[in-house]
């Protein structure tokens, strides 16, 4: 059996190929990222007795840019596709001494790391979880982008009418929003008159606000307002796109939910999340998507490192450092889902709120404290999606 490593790139690949006894036999085939450069690989590999439906193909996860040669192989019947994590390879690259790094070289380590077996069990990749992991990341990106237009509004609104905020519990309510959508500076609620204020609230709140109320406190801040006076037509215009933006968005994203509630009969393993004290189904979604499938990690602690939750070591000679972080190398979608979800379960679930509180007794700061009941979470989602069964609450004595 022959193995191929190949080092994936954006406009081409470069790969290595090793036969049954180890030995190098190509150590640089590089092709474009093409069809045509994908049937010339395959010449070439059939040049040297290599056939891709007996052999060990492993490729190197970098950015998206090996999605399309995956789909190619498989389409070519390759039955042994290995997808590496770019830190399995470049681990092995970091035992040469030279420390030498090219594309020649990167292939023929990505061929090594397959060869001696120093790479983790692969799993088939499963398009349902695949596409779900697009659509929560593309979720999470967009919530992010609200939230950043959301700050420029706040930025502006200090700056123009910084006492509007005082008035509305919730700056960017639906009631709130209309005002600042129509009439963003002190001087133009200044000259609205209290009738207009008070029939705008109550059709805004649908009589959740006192409109008599609102409408004067909002014409006592515009009169009292300390907002600037100068270039008001440039900072109104300003938050009123930033305003559209937010609500475009906010349209979007409802739109990418439905799009994921789609996946939730598809998965199963998406109610097992759901199980556990904290996990609604977008965070379920996120969490599955990053994860994929749990097989692949031996133990409970594997998943633990894979989400960058495990903390670094210090240590060298008889130097041991008492410091310690962690090690954030996983996924940032995955510790941002297992925070969401920690904050609310520390609080819903007498076990994990008891691991949260004994931190708290020992002096650890809040997020020491939080961490240590993310940390349980993920040995929970590993029993829970390894035995497939709902999540049950054991408090220990």
């Amino acid at each position: 059996m022959h193995t191929i490593g190949i080092d994936i790139g954006k406009s081409f690949h470069v790969a290595a190929i090793m036969d049954e006894k180890n030995r190098v036999v190509i150590p640089s085939c590089k092709f474009t990222n093409t069809k045509a450069g994908f049937e010339s690989f395959i010449t070439k590999c059939k040049e040297v007795g290599a056939h891709l439906e007996t052999s060990k193909v492993a490729v190197e996860a970098t950015g998206h840019y090996w999605m399309n040669l995956y789909a190619f192989l498989k389409e070519r019947n390759t039955k042994d596709i290995i997808v590496l994590n770019p830190l399995q390879s470049k681990a092995l690259r970091n035992l040469d001494i030279r420390g030498a790094k090219t594309d020649t070289i990167d292939a023929r380590h990505i061929a090594q790391v397959v060869a001696l077996g120093a790479h983790s069990v692969q799993h088939p990749l499963n398009e349902d979880v695949y596409a779900l992991r697009q659509l929560s990341r593309m979720r999470a990106e967009f919530v992010q982008k609200i939230a950043d237009n959301k700050r420029k509004v706040v930025r502006l609104l200090d700056l123009v009418f910084p006492e509007f905020s005082s008035v509305f519990s919730h700056t960017f309510g639906v009631t709130a929003s209309a005002f600042m959508e129509r009439y963003t500076t002190p001087e133009e609620i200044a000259k609205l008159s209290s009738k207009r204020m008070e029939a705008l609230i109550t059709k805004m709140s649908r009589g959740r606000l006192d409109p008599k109320k609102i409408a004067a406190s909002l014409k006592q801040a515009a009169r009292d307002s300390v907002g600037i006076r100068f270039a008001t037509d440039a900072f109104s215009f300003e938050m009123r796109l930033f305003l559209q933006q937010i609500v475009f968005l906010e349209n979007q994203t409802a739109e990418i939910e439905r799009a994921m509630e789609a996946y939730k009969k598809k998965l199963p393993d998406i109610e097992f999340l759901m199980s556990i004290p904290g996990v609604s189904f977008i965070l379920a979604a996120t969490i599955l998507g990053e994860i994929g499938d749990v097989k692949k990690f031996p133990k409970a602690d594997s998943l633990v490192a894979y989400a960058g939750m495990d903390t670094k070591v210090v240590q060298s000679g008889s130097f041991a450092g008492t410091k310690t972080r962690l090690s954030k190398r996983g996924s940032p979608y995955l510790r941002w889902a297992y925070s969401c979800a920690a904050f609310v379960a520390r609080v819903q679930d007498p076990a994990l709120k008891k691991i949260f509180e004994k931190k708290k007794e020992q002096g650890k700061p809040y997020g020491i404290a939080l961490s240590a009941v993310v940390h349980k979470m993920l040995h929970i989602t590993y029993a829970v999606l390894k035995q497939q069964k709902p999540y049950e609450c054991h408090l220990q004595n």
